[in-house]
């Protein structure tokens, strides 16, 4: 029998509108996982191993995206 994946929605009101982030995987240290995050028409996708630096990651990539436009 297939184990069941992780799954979590985050969201996070911002200035900008609702920040919502996908985040699937990362059920036990050391295992990947990957990020969905979703600001208005913009999306970044993220993977990695750990969830809280692989999370600030994505966030740091849409804020370079809004910024240069």
């Amino acid at each position: 029998m297939r184990e069941q994946e992780s799954k979590e929605l985050v969201f996070v009101p911002t200035n900008l509108g609702m920040l919502k982030a996908h985040i699937n995987g990362f059920e036990r240290p050391g295992q990947p996982g990957e990020i969905f995050i979703r600001l208005r028409k913009h999306t970044i996708r993220a993977t990695g191993t750990n969830k809280r630096k692989t999370l600030n990651r994505s966030i740091i990539q849409l804020n370079h995206i809004i910024a240069k436009k």
